[in-house]
C-alpha cells in the first residue's frame, strides 16, 4: 500500500501533470528492470541486495524480478494513457483493493473459483473499488445521476482486473491498466468524470 500512497502523494504535491508523471514512472521502471536483471545475473550482487532489501521482498522475488518495476510501469502507463482522475482511481484500486482482496482471500477464502482466487477475496476487492470510486467521485463534485451505477460497475472492473493475474501477468501492471481502460470506457458511456 505504501508504494501507491507515495506515488499519489508526490503527484498531488508536485506541479506535474499526469503525462509527465507517467513518463517519469515509466523511465524509473525501465531503470528498475535493468537493475533487476543485473541483480539476477550476478549471484554476488543479488546477495548484497538481499542483505539490504530482502526483508521488503517476497520469498519468490529473491530469484526473479520483483514487483517494483511492474508497479511503477503500471502506474506510469496509467498516468500516461488515461485522464488524471481515472489514473488516480486505477492506482488506488492497485494500492488498496489488491492487498485487501488478497488478505481476505487468504484468511477467509473458502470458495476458490480460480487458482489463488476466492469468491470472498473478489467480493472484498469489489467493495474496496466501489468505496474508492464513491469517495473519489463525491470529493470531485460528481453529480448524483448515475453515481451508484458508475461505482457499482467500477467495483466490477476493479475486481475483474485483479483476476487477470491468473494469466501469469503481474497484477501490479494489469490492475492499473485494465482498471483504467474499463473506467475510461465507463466514463465515456456515463459521463461522470
Amino acid at each position: 500500500m505504501g508504494g501507491g500512497v507515495v506515488i499519489l502523494s508526490v503527484f498531488m504535491l508536485s506541479n506535474l501533470d499526469g503525462r509527465d508523471t507517467g513518463i517519469i514512472l515509466i523511465s524509473y521502471s525501465l531503470l528498475n528492470f535493468m537493475f533487476e536483471f543485473f541483480r539476477l545475473g550476478s549471484e554476488r550482487f543479488n546477495k548484497m541486495v538481499l542483505s539490504v532489501l530482502g526483508s521488503f521482498m517476497r520469498e519468490e522475488e529473491r530469484k526473479k524480478v520483483s514487483g517494483m518495476p511492474f508497479y511503477a510501469l503500471g502506474c506510469g502507463l496509467s498516468f500516461y494513457l488515461f485522464p488524471e482522475k481515472i489514473s488516480i482511481l486505477s492506482i488506488l484500486f492497485l494500492t488498496f483493493s489488491d492487498p485487501i482482496s488478497s488478505t481476505i482471500g487468504v484468511l477467509y477464502g473458502k470458495h476458490q473459483f480460480l487458482p489463488n482466487k476466492s469468491i470472498q477475496g473478489s467480493i472484498a476487492g469489489f467493495f474496496v473499488c466501489f468505496f474508492i470510486t464513491y469517495v473519489g467521485l463525491i470529493s470531485w463534485g460528481a453529480g448524483q445521476t448515475n453515481l451508484v451505477a458508475f461505482c457499482f460497475i467500477a467495483g466490477i472492473i476493479g475486481s475483474f482486473s485483479e483476476l487477470l493475474s491468473v494469466l501469469n501477468l503481474d497484477d501490479n501492471l494489469t490492475i492499473p491498466l485494465f482498471s483504467g481502460l474499463g473506467l475510461f470506457a465507463l466514463n465515456n458511456l456515463l459521463h461522470i468524470l
